[in-house]
């Protein structure tokens, strides 16, 4: 703990208005934790707060917050409560209050059991399952499970042995982006699926599946299921070789392997192995799908003391409305979770409390003493460092790895920039009825029709990007109204053909009040997949500055004057106030276009286009980026809105200020 922190902690120090410091409990690399007594209540709780390196960045401030309230969306006691969340008025320090628990993590469970039975293992795998189940309806994905960040705490309940809580959910992502290179591969390599190796990788709820598989494999066996792990001494190169380029052996023949003890139960190798598959899209979709699959592989055991795990939502509970400016604007309607079709639960299911659990003998926790969330993020890994990892692990790819092309929901950790290339290409499907491709083009929006014509191409001025202006002649084409909203894009991930996108942070994906928001957080291929499932397709860049300027070649979308008051951007707004996040598209109607009336072609979210980042008047060109247009809720000048301005983007990218519309 720093000086500076100590001074801002010291016993006594109130936080939130309700929280007074107590005494000391863990400090880590990205903050100190602390026991604090809620003055309201009189019960102690477990209060984190930030480093105060970290804390300096007035964006990263803000993120902490939100990402601290994404937990609220989970409905499971499974996952752990955060009281509250804020920044400190005084000191600008973030802080969280969470329930202070008491037991131990399951990596020092383990530790001390060894080989735990197949039904005391369906009791904690069951439990698990239900607060990661929860987690994937919204949809959210922990990013970081591992035996450290799930722990059993003491119950209270009569019956309940003890409550399996799942800890971190909601910050994941957050911590993972802002540890540094020395501390970012704490715990990571032993359990971090192989998509998350890549940067913009795939991750969706398989990438949670990963490290549930090796957590069952642990609690059976009491080994680890990497070679390279088990040992005093482990070995980072040899771990990452093995997680991203060996066969992966069944789990029995490892388990002989590794000299367990315990018997696999019958069934578990082929469970096993649809966790561990490196294509993420041959894993369990989701973990109720996993649960599902284990309860008979563990016995009647798991039947009787596993809990109900969430039902997926009824397909019709997710409503969907055309207009742009329809019901769903005006009657405060809340989005259901989005679920794919393919997540569905297809054992028990249910929308009620947890089921009972029966008393289990077992040791005691170690010293039933008071832990927060914060201590787990621990040192298990934290010697190795990323860096060194990564470097390691490329020169074992350079050496030994084929490029290969799987399908495009799969890992990208071992394929080459030819092969990436292939895998942002939309996925292949059936072809759907006419039908059923109404329907579709009905969901994801209006569209307006543009004329064939001829206009001037960029700008002389501004970015050199934008020079040389070419005469261009586009074919007549049809483009959408408004940008591709969340609710729109909830309906190609319930159909099973969209991935789901970016979560927490300035992501709107699993915000109940950002249904009529544009979907952001999207990669190209996600873009491209959508509008292909649609029947639409993305616009070049040429049509896209088309329909924002007309033959006229207006300076802006609406025209020539000044941008105020027309886009969503960060500059204050007299009519909405300041603007921080997106705004419900089709919101500023003085900012659409004349006579076709396409809105918000100017901030709001940046829209992919098609087209390469190729000069003006270059039929094609070599060049991996892609153009994204139409600035972003993030520009704070006159300039960064301007129709002729472009912006180049890896193709992979996926951040809040990037959004998209179809055209056909």
């Amino acid at each position: 703990m720093s000086a500076e922190s100590r001074d801002e902690a010291s016993p006594g120090t109130v936080f939130g208005g309700d929280f007074r410091i107590l005494r000391p409990l863990a400090s880590g690399g990205m903050g100190s934790v602390f026991v604090a007594e809620q003055l309201s209540t009189g019960r102690l709780r477990a209060l984190k707060l930030m480093q105060p390196q970290l804390a300096a960045d007035p964006s990263f401030r803000r993120r902490f917050e939100q990402e601290a309230r994404i937990g609220s969306l989970i409905r499971s006691d499974h996952v752990v409560e955060v009281i509250a969340a804020g920044v400190d008025a005084s000191t600008e320090a973030p802080w969280l209050v969470m329930e202070l628990l008491s037991g131990e993590d399951l990596s020092d469970y383990c530790r001390k059991r060894g080989p735990v039975p197949p039904e005391e293992t369906a009791e904690i795998l069951g439990q698990l399952c239900h607060g990661l189940a929860a987690a994937h309806d919204v949809p959210i994905v922990h990013r970081d499970l591992k035996p450290e960040n799930v722990f059993l705490s003491e119950s209270r309940v009569r019956g309940m042995a003890f409550v399996v809580k799942i800890l971190d959910f909601g910050i994941a992502r957050l911590l993972a982006e802002a540890r540094t290179t020395a501390t970012a591969a704490i715990g990571t390599p032993l359990w971090m699926a192989p998509e998350q190796a890549e940067t913009g990788g795939n991750i969706s709820p398989p990438t949670d599946v990963w490290p549930l598989g090796l957590i069952a494999f642990l609690l059976l066996t009491g080994k680890h299921y990497w070679l390279g792990a088990n040992g005093q001494d482990i070995s980072i190169a040899k771990l990452l070789k093995e997680v991203h380029l060996d066969p992966l052996a069944p789990a029995s023949e490892r388990a002989v392997a590794l000299g367990a003890t315990a018997r696999l139960p019958p069934g578990f190798d082929a469970w096993f192995s649809r966790c561990v598959a490196r294509n993420p899209s041959d894993r369990f979709r989701h973990a109720r799908d996993a649960w599902t699959e284990l309860q008979p592989v563990l016995g009647a055991a798991a039947t009787a003391s596993a809990p109900t795990v969430l039902a997926a939502p009824a397909p019709d509970s997710i409503q969907l409305h055309a207009d742009p400016q329809g019901p769903a604007a005006s009657s405060g309607t809340i989005l259901a979770s989005p679920t794919p079709a393919s997540w569905a639960a297809t054992g028990t299911s249910g929308s009620g409390p947890v089921g009972s659990f029966p008393s289990i003998p077992r040791p005691p926790p170690s010293a039933s003493r008071p832990r927060s969330v914060w201590f787990v993020l621990g040192p298990l890994l934290a010697v190795w460092g990323l860096a060194g990892g990564a470097f390691v692990w490329w020169k074992l790819h350079q050496a030994t790895a084929q490029p290969t092309v799987d399908t495009a929901e799969s890992g990208l950790a071992l394929q080459s920039p030819s092969a990436r290339r292939s895998a942002n290409a939309p996925r292949a499907s059936t072809a759907p009825s006419d039908a059923v491709m109404r329907l579709r083009a009905t969901v994801s929006g209006a569209t307006v029709d543009v004329p064939a014509g001829t206009f001037r191409m960029g700008a002389l001025g501004g970015d050199p990007s934008e020079a040389p202006p070419v005469d261009v002649n586009v074919q007549a084409f049809a483009i959408d109204r408004v940008e591709v909203t969340v609710e729109a894009y909830a309906a190609c991930v319930r159909d099973g053909a969209c991935d789901i996108p970016g979560v927490g942070g300035d992501c709107n994906w699993g915000l109940t009040d950002r249904t009529r928001h544009p979907i952001n957080c999207v990669s190209l291929r996600q873009a491209e997949t959508f509008c292909a499932w649609a029947g639409k397709r993305l616009p070049t860049e040429a049509e896209w500055e088309f329909a924002a300027r007309g033959p006229q070649g207006r300076r802006y979308p609406w025209g020539e004057d000044d941008p105020q008051g027309k886009l969503c951007w960060k500059r204050f707004d007299m009519a909405w106030g300041k603007v921080e996040g997106t705004c419900p598209v089709g919101r500023y109607e003085a900012g659409e276009t004349p006579a076709t009336r396409i809105a918000d072609l100017a901030g709001n979210v940046a829209e992919w286009t098609s087209s390469r980042y190729c000069p003006h008047g270059t039929a094609s060109c070599a060049a991996e980026n892609h153009v994204v247009r139409g600035g972003a809720r993030g520009a704070t000048s006159a300039a960064a809105v301007r129709a002729t301005a472009r912006s180049p983007l890896a193709p992979d990218a996926r951040n809040g200020q990037i959004g998209f519309r179809c055209a056909r």
